[in-house]
């Protein structure tokens, strides 16, 4: 109760009311009883906006009734409410103590614009009061006026709203000496200040300990609770964030007050992290959902709009507390760590919250107690924090005990520990041995597969498995007969021996296909007829060229595979034509189905030029420089066009590798080089 009366004002000593705008404080001791709030009935004067002049007349005017403040004007009673759209003023004239002396009055919320009269002197201005929405400007914070008194106060306040969904004098406005009311904002300042940085540390505290361990959440939620609350602190009560941000406007500093209100979705989530056996995710989720649509409406809609849905979402603000309330005592009831000291934090909170809905809905005239409670919330936080950090010192001492016990015993079970593991050594390196000798001989039957050595002069190549052995292969077709040369590369996806089994199942493909190899749009039909649905999984990419070198015409397709490139009188450009998908992805008839079919294409080649064919695993080497791409690739086969055949591959393989930095690739390397 004392707090309750330092904040409205109320002394030990009866307060006269003021009564149908007249208020007799000629007895009252200011310096012994302190300040007075002018609660009671007020001349009323609806949509008028009367200065001292016309109050100076004779005879002055009507009022339209007597209003009681602190209350809206669309909560007067009977025929007396007001639309919240309007403008009023309000008048009251106050008999003081005899002599001349400094007052000084203090407003908090009136809604939205006002402007205050004193004895005939514009005293204070928050806002710019007008008659309508173009020609006022919304604002509401506390102000303290001061005047000089002998014996009256005649005291007129402009009042105008057209944006909130209430509007007038919404609370007590307070009388007193200069020095009083300057001390009560000072004091109000100083305790909101206080909250701000307090619950700024603590939030900052707590979000830097949930880095180190983030398994435990509870460390986060209650930090972004903390900075949230500290952000709806300086936007309420003393509204401090206009001495931070002087040029913000009214509109969002309420969609702020308002947004912040949404932290309750963070405490849930919090007390969800704390007992989870008791509190159910579906209720926290649902209220998280209901939390982001408010906040989308408080966001995008005009404030007596939102301030609507306000009353909404603090109903459910309620029944959420009262479910966390009811599972917060199951979780008491079960014995939880900390269970009880976290409860009674969060029924004083939910306690002052309640107090501070029916006050912000004009029920009840207290104050705003939400910093209090939320001291009360946060000191019980910090007492369970320790409270865990005293039970993780006796788990530690338990665990010193068991670990004293276990060390007595620690020679025999290192020694019957190393038996066993001396023994699964062996039966590793065993079978170690079986493996390396079957990946030695998988080696060695690839190597016999890809050719040795080139059929002709004018072709070079070079192939580096990534592992033992790779999924990479190339071979050359010569025809009886002819002098043409088929040229035929494949890359199977993944690596190791899988890879390197479907290329002997390409090779064994390939022998036994007889003349469907003097076309290479009927050689990939025919080995991916033969490879569907048989390789695991695996697709291959596949380029197949017949190369006629006394004309300088290559005929080919292209399963997917990368297109070569041509090297000739300083440039270099990849063969174009139709490029088919990879075998073994679809059957035949699947394709022919889609209309997918493998194609020829044909080019006639530059004569002294060259043409590079390749794997990906050339273009996707990954090194201190970056990726060696295409780009890269086509340089450096400029850079090295004037050597010869072997030479040139060798010199682009040294290239590579230094790009690489050694000769350790990701995936398996062919390169095939072809002098015209």
């Amino acid at each position: 109760m004392m707090i309750l009366c330092l904040v409205s004002g109320c002394s030990g000593e009866p307060r006269p009311p003021a009564l149908r705008g007249a208020m007799d404080l000629s007895a009252w001791d200011f310096r012994r009883n302190g300040p007075v709030a002018l609660d009671g009935t007020w001349d009323f004067y609806w949509n008028r906006l009367y200065g001292p002049e016309a109050f100076a007349s004779e005879p002055p005017p009507s009022p339209d009734f007597h209003a009681a403040v602190p209350d809206s004007w669309t909560g007067f009673s009977g025929a007396r409410r007001r639309p919240r759209e309007g403008f009023a003023t309000y008048r009251l004239r106050v008999a003081l103590p005899s002599g001349e002396r400094t007052m000084a009055l203090r407003l908090t919320e009136v809604m939205t614009a006002r402007r205050i009269f004193v004895n005939g002197s514009l005293v204070s201005s928050v806002g710019r009061v007008g008659k309508s929405r173009g020609d006022m400007a919304a604002a509401n914070r506390p102000c303290e006026a001061a005047f000089t008194a002998r014996g009256t106060a005649d005291i007129i306040v402009q009042v105008s709203n057209f944006d909130d969904k209430t509007g007038g004098i919404l609370r007590s406005v307070l009388l007193g000496t200069e020095e009083q009311i300057r001390e009560r904002g000072r004091r109000s300042l100083a305790f909101d200040l206080f909250l701000f940085g307090s619950l700024l540390l603590i939030g900052l505290y707590h979000l830097s300990l949930y880095p180190m361990r983030r398994r435990d959440h509870s460390p986060l939620f209650f930090g972004l609770f903390c900075v949230v609350i500290a952000l709806r602190v300086i936007v309420t009560g003393e509204v401090f964030i206009h001495e931070l941000v002087p040029a913000i406007s009214w509109l969002l500093q309420i969609r702020i007050e308002c947004i912040t209100l949404g932290c309750a979705a963070i405490l849930a989530h919090f007390f969800r992290t704390l007992f989870p056996d008791e509190i159910a995710g579906a209720p926290v989720t649902v209220f998280v959902w209901v939390t982001a649509v408010y906040a989308l409406v408080v966001m995008t809609t005009p404030v007596y709009v939102f301030s609507t849905v306000l009353d909404i979402y603090q109903a459910l603000l309620v029944a959420m507390g009262l479910y966390l309330i009811a599972m917060m005592v199951r979780a008491v009831a079960r014995r939880r760590r900390g269970a009880a000291v976290i409860l009674g934090g969060f029924l004083v909170l939910f306690a002052v919250v309640m107090n501070d809905i029916l006050y912000s809905q004009l029920v009840i005239q207290t104050a705003y107690l939400t910093p209090l409670g939320l001291v009360a919330f946060v000191f019980s936080q910090a007492l369970v924090i320790s409270m865990k950090f005293s039970h993780g010192y006796e788990d530690i001492e338990v665990f010193s005990k068991e670990l004293e016990q276990y060390a007595l015993n620690l020679e025999d079970v290192i020694r019957d520990r190393t038996m066993q593991l001396e023994k699964e050594r062996n039966a590793l390196k065993s079978r170690n041995s079986i493996i390396e000798e079957q990946l030695r001989m998988a080696k060695r039957i690839q190597q016999q597969i890809i050719p040795r050595h080139s059929p002709v002069g004018f072709i070079h190549a070079r192939y580096k498995p990534m592992d033992h052995v790779g999924g990479d292969f190339y071979d050359f077709i010569q025809f009886q007969g002819s002098d043409d040369i088929g040229i035929f590369v494949s890359d199977v996806s993944g690596h190791g021996v899988p890879a390197a089994f479907i290329t002997s199942m390409i090779k064994s493909y390939i022998l036994n296909l007889g003349r469907e190899r003097e076309d290479p749009a009927v050689l990939l039909r025919e080995l991916n007829g033969m490879l569907a649905h048989q390789t695991g999984g695996h697709f291959v990419t596949a380029f197949y060229g017949i190369f006629d070198r006394s004309s300088g015409r290559i005929r080919y397709s292209v399963a997917g595979h990368n297109m070569p490139f041509v090297v000739e009188a300083g440039r270099t450009y990849q063969l174009q034509g139709a490029k088919g998908i990879p075998l073994a992805i679809m059957d035949n008839a699947e394709m022919e189905g889609e209309g997918r079919v493998y194609r020829n294409s044909a080019q006639r080649l530059p004569s002294g030029g060259r043409l590079v064919l390749y794997t990906d695993g050339l273009v996707e080497i990954v090194g201190s420089g970056g990726t060696f791409d295409e780009r890269e690739l086509a340089g450096a086969m400029l850079e090295f066009s004037h050597l010869g055949g072997d030479e040139f591959v060798e010199s682009l393989f040294g290239r590579i590798a230094a790009f690489r930095g050694g000769e350790s690739f990701e995936d398996d390397i062919c390169l095939i080089c072809i002098d015209m």
